[in-house]
């Protein structure tokens, strides 16, 4: 008890993910990546069948591959917009007072 005569609890409540679960998640992971945007939503509509903890799930990874996709792309992009940075800083140069 604190000075006020409350009692601080804290807890944390852990759902552990059985195998059939992961099994579930992946296997509509895998198969929603082979459909294309638009019928990709109606597949997991009906795959995930009202359970949204599965839909999260399933969500979270389709975005977290997006996203991972995605690297090259922006890496190719900061590269170039830092090459003629790197020109300049590899030429050396004469300063001259006017």
């Amino acid at each position: 008890m604190n000075r006020a005569g409350f009692v601080c609890v804290s807890f944390v409540l852990v759902r552990v993910m059985t195998p059939e679960r992961w099994q579930q998640i992946t296997t509509i992971f895998q198969v929603a990546l082979q459909r294309d945007a638009s019928s990709r939503a109606a597949y997991l509509n009906e795959a995930c069948a009202g359970d949204d903890s599965l839909r999260r799930e399933v969500d979270a990874m389709l975005a977290s591959h997006d996203q991972a996709s995605s690297l090259p792309t922006t890496l190719r992009v900061i590269q170039d917009l830092a090459s003629p940075v790197t020109v300049a800083l590899s030429s050396p140069r004469r300063w001259t007072s006017p």
